[in-house]
């Protein structure tokens, strides 16, 4: 089974970020609350900045989504008596072991797997939370988002941020790597200066 590094990329690019003074502008928009992207990565993830400060890191995992009742779990089919749901807990079950368990937020919805749950226990969530990037010590609250019938995966409340309109500082959480540097938003994107001369790319998912 796959799971991206695309998210501890993400996580650890900003440690290289330049740390050199920047001129601000009075159009300079501050306000990066919402979904972003990373671009051209070669996979989908990025992060979400809350309005309270805290950021989640997402990633959505391959080949994992639900359809006709049944649910496809990183390209393994389970279905039958594996999959068992009453609208409020999901329980995933492969070679008779259980994989995942998913306690619904809100109220049940017994006709419809969209919502968002929190993964509560399952042999996967050591490894979802490690493959993430944390270090399995101090163990973020997992989320297992359903949107469309296709899975988004969030580390939820992973880091504290500050975004100034000229620089963005991370303070990461239950072990999650912290980090700041030069970055900018302009419309739906928000570029993050490196070193190295490149930048990362965040793009705001509508």
């Amino acid at each position: 089974m796959k799971i991206t590094a695309l998210i501890i990329a993400a996580a650890t690019a900003l440690c290289c970020v330049s740390c050199g003074n920047k001129s601000s502008s009075s159009e300079t928009d501050t306000n990066i609350t919402g979904r972003w992207s990373i671009e051209d990565e070669g996979a989908e993830g990025g992060y979400i900045f809350d309005n309270n400060g805290t950021a989640s890191v997402y990633y959505k995992p391959e080949n994992t989504y639900f359809e006709d009742g049944e649910f496809f779990f990183f390209g393994t089919h389970v279905g039958g008596d594996r999959l068992k749901y009453d609208g409020d807990i999901l329980t995933a079950e492969i070679m008779e072991k259980n994989v995942i368990t998913l306690d619904r937020v809100g109220e049940p919805a017994p006709s419809d797997f969209n919502g968002d749950y929190i993964v509560t226990g399952g042999t996967m969530l050591d490894s979802i939370i490690k493959s993430l990037g944390f270090d399995g010590t101090d163990k973020p609250e997992i989320h297992f988002r359903v949107e469309d019938n296709k899975a988004i995966v969030v580390a939820v409340d992973a880091m504290d941020y500050v975004y100034d309109g000229t620089r963005l500082e991370l303070k990461g959480k239950h072990g999650f790597p912290s980090s700041d540097g030069e970055a900018e938003r302009s419309g739906d994107t928000l570029r993050i200066k490196r070193s190295d001369g490149g930048e990362r790319v965040l793009n705001k998912v509508k």
